[in-house]
Order: C-alpha cells, then structure tokens, then sequence
C-alpha cells in the first residue's frame, strides 16, 4: 500500500481544544443572537404570561435552537443567548400584556438575555412603561436592554419621568430609545434631560411627533450637554416654530459636541431653518 495514501485514525483528547481555549484567553462564552419577531399577530394580554404562553413558548424555541448551535462548537464554550424581541403593531397588548411580558421576560433572563425590544404600538399607555422601567431602575433586574422601542402608543410626561430615572441608573445598559409619536410634551422632555444629564449610555434618542416645544428642546440641550454618549437625536414633527425654534436647535448643536446627527424636518421654522447650523 501507498503510505501517502493510508489513513490514520487519531482520536483527539476531548479536553484538548477547551484547554487551549483557557491558554490563550479565549472567552468561555459564545453569543448566538437570535431573533423573535411576533409583530402584527393579534396579540392579547393572554399570550404574554405564564411559562406556556405564546411569547414565552416563542422565547424558549429560540434559546433551544442557539445552545444547541453553540454546544457544536468544539471548544466548548458555554452558550449565552442574546435575544432580539419584536411585539410591535399588536394593538390589543395594552398595559396588562406590556406588564405580562415584562414578568416572561424576567424570568426568561436567567437563561438567555433580551438585547432589542420593541413594543410600539401596542395600545400602551404610563402603566405598563411605568412597570417597565421600573424594572430597567432596579439595580438586581436582569433585563439589560440595549435597545427600545415605545414609540406610538399612549404616553404622556409620566412615562417619560420613569424613563428618565432609568436613564439615570448607574447600570443603565440603553443606547438607544424610540418615543416617537407619544405625546410626552416639553415636560416629558426636560425630564429626560434629566436622565441624559446621568446616563453614560444612550446614543440614538428619538422623539419625533412628541408634541416638544422650544423650551423643551433646550432643556434637552441642557442635559445631553453634560454627558457625552449623545450623538443621534430626531426632533422631527415637533412644535418648533421660527426663530425662537432656530435658536432652540442652534443651542443643541452648540451646547452637545458629540451629536453627529439632529433630524430637524417637517416643522414649521420658515426661513429661519437656515440659520440652523453648527458653529
């Protein structure tokens, strides 16, 4: 027989590859991201709580299929689970499933983290974000989001007021937040102002059609100026009006260096638009 053609069986030492793993300081950690996108399916209050439930059932496939593709790999690395979840456009949720799925989700936490969630336009009014923030403020939650998305629902300043305390937690793990479309006012503003002034994280801020005048824009651009994560803001369809509104986003760019990106459109600023710019 050819040597070069025979064939050696070798049977590697399954402590081998998680061994040199270690050696080289590798992470033991592999993340598999996964995404659950129950959008647009007539979801009610029902379907979010309860270990069998449709979210949490949704939750747990997801977490099957990404540690069994972890468990694969042959250093073995212990598989952490990084979840993108969609809610968005099931109307019917309201307070009761925003708070339903807020209660699956922490007790999902534990084997698998939720990164992205979004829940715009379910029907949510103060109540249910109120829980939700609530549980983002509590130093021993282990629900770290990093992105979401509350825009068009029922909101009003006092969801921003819990938002804005926990911006202002010292764990607080959001880069971006979406309220576009909830009608949080300048007093909804000013108090996350409030919470820019302490965040460390938060990045992309939206508030479009937020129903913001020129005293809560310069609130904003009081607050995000003594931080600087801030670099996308969007005050699109706001109550901005001519020059007094000009000045208002003139004092953002001035005041926040860090802001790459101010979306200013369809307000009435007239010709003092122009004057909008960095200096």
């Amino acid at each position: 027989m050819d040597p070069s053609r025979a064939s050696v069986n070798v049977q590697l030492d399954p402590t081998l590859l998680p061994r040199l793993a270690a050696r080289v300081g590798a992470s033991s950690f592999l993340t598999a991201h996964r995404r659950v996108d129950l959008s647009k399916k007539g979801l009610h209050a029902k379907d979010c709580q309860a270990v069998n439930s449709l979210l949490a059932q949704a939750i747990s496939t997801a977490m099957h299929f990404a540690t069994a593709e972890v468990q694969r790999c042959r250093f073995s690395p212990t598989p952490d689970v990084l979840i993108s979840l969609t809610l968005r456009e099931n109307g019917d949720l309201g307070d009761e499933g925003v708070r339903a799925a807020v209660e699956t989700l922490l007790e999902s936490s534990a084997s698998a983290r939720v990164g992205s969630l979004s829940l715009a336009a379910v029907g949510a009014g103060d109540a249910g974000v109120c829980t939700l923030a609530a549980a983002l403020t509590d130093a021993h939650c282990q629900l770290k989001l990093a992105s979401l998305d509350l825009s068009s629902n029922r909101l009003s300043a006092v969801a921003a007021h819990a938002l804005a305390d926990a911006l202002a937690t010292g764990g607080s793990t959001l880069v971006e937040l979406n309220l576009s479309r909830t009608a949080i006012g300048d007093e909804g503003a000013a108090a996350l102002a409030q919470g820019l002034m302490r965040s460390s994280s938060i990045a992309k801020l939206d508030l479009g059609y937020c129903r913001i005048g020129s005293a809560g824009v310069r609130a904003l651009a009081g607050g995000a100026a003594m931080r600087s994560s801030l670099s996308q803001l969007s005050l699109h369809g706001n109550q901005l009006h001519g020059g007094d509104g000009a000045q208002a986003a003139n004092l953002l760019l001035v005041s926040v260096q860090t802001l790459r990106y101010l979306r200013l459109g369809e307000m009435q600023l007239g010709p003092a638009a122009a004057r909008v710019r960095r200096t």
